[in-house]
């Protein structure tokens, strides 16, 4: 009985003793795979950030020392090869990226990404609106939307900026609101996207209504260079539209005046005026899918009428404020345009 007791125990140690050797085994892979993991992510984290980088700056240049994670033991180092220097074929005009992660164990993985360089302009449609001064009053709002798909679902890129550092150079009351954010020039003073009360008369370069909001504020890290209108000369001729309308063609204008109802129709093309003044409900339309460009070199005031775009896509009414033109704007229920205007001082009710 003794022989065989012992025996069981031999067998069993030997079973026990197979077991833990699987599970450290498996645990030692299991280390192995999470290293490697990690590894990886640092690796797709460095090529992600140097990727915003050269979108920012063509001209950038990856560090040469280890960068470590803000989480985390881990860490990457990204290459940077141009064209005919690279590792692999890559076209012209390119450039390879290759990331390399570490692990806190020394495992390491790479990533390399192929990335295009652009020469393309900034699009002007960048932004809702750009001014240098700006007052949002009367719950207007400005939002966004894929002109594909139609005005809903709401958007997020209605987005507002100016170059002035001035408190109050952007001005939102009386419950109005931008979907989408706000950025002012450098070194301005900035507050909430949402704040709970009024920031008027304070140094922010934005001042809000306690219920007016965006969604968010920001300073830039330099100004943006966006050129000041160029406005062809406007005309000399002055049209004066009443109750009955008028189908206006494109060309140079003098004075545009439009009041009792009446409504100016508008279709693609370029438009200079001297000056737009809608009173009395008067109404300013644009029908078409060819774009309309409208050109104003002195006063723009629209608060007496309203503005009706048919075709629903903002970029095909633009607007392009020359400097020290002095806008007034009524949008209605339902505006959808493009305000450019630099050096412009832009009101929106």
């Amino acid at each position: 009985m003794m022989v065989m007791a012992l025996g069981m125990i031999a067998l069993l140690w030997i079973i026990v003793s197979g077991f833990a050797g699987s599970s450290v085994r498996d645990l030692q892979l299991a280390q192995r795979a999470l290293a490697s993991e990690r590894a990886q992510w640092a690796a797709e984290a460095g090529a992600s950030l140097a990727i915003q980088a050269l979108s920012k700056d063509p001209g950038y240049r990856p560090p040469t020392e280890d960068i470590g994670m803000t989480r985390g033991s881990e860490t990457y180092q990204v290459q940077l090869f141009q064209a005919g220097s690279a590792p692999i074929k890559i076209p012209t005009g390119t450039v390879y990226l290759l990331s390399t992660g570490k692990d806190r164990t020394g495992t390491q993985r790479k990533v390399g990404v192929v990335v295009r360089l652009s020469s393309e302009a900034k699009s002007l449609l960048s932004f809702s609106v750009f001014a240098e001064k700006l007052d949002l009053s009367g719950g207007c709002y400005i939002d966004s939307f894929d002109s594909t798909i139609g005005p809903f679902p709401r958007g997020s890129a209605a987005n507002v900026a100016t170059n002035s550092t001035k408190p109050g150079s952007i001005e939102i009351g009386g419950g109005s609101w931008i979907q989408g954010s706000i950025q002012v020039g450098p070194g301005g003073q900035t507050g909430l996207g949402r704040p709970t009360t009024s920031t008027k008369k304070s140094d922010n370069v934005v001042w809000k209504d306690w219920q007016c909001w965006s969604l968010s504020e920001s300073a830039m890290d330099k100004p943006l260079e966006f050129p000041p209108v160029a406005s062809p000369p406007a005309g000399k001729e002055d049209l004066k539209v009443k109750w009955d309308g008028a189908d206006i063609a494109p060309g140079a204008y003098g004075k545009l005046d439009a009041n009792g109802g009446g409504e100016v129709r508008l279709t693609g093309g370029t438009y200079v005026f001297e000056s737009i003044k809608l009173t009395g409900g008067a109404k300013l339309s644009f029908s078409g899918d060819k774009p309309a460009v409208i050109y104003v070199t002195k006063d723009f005031d629209l608060s007496g009428g309203i503005l009706n775009n048919t075709s629903k896509s903002p970029k095909n009414l633009l607007f392009m404020l020359a400097e020290d033109v002095k806008a007034k704007i009524t949008g209605g229920a339902q505006t959808f345009a493009v305000i450019y205007g630099p050096q412009a001082e832009v009101e929106l009710k």
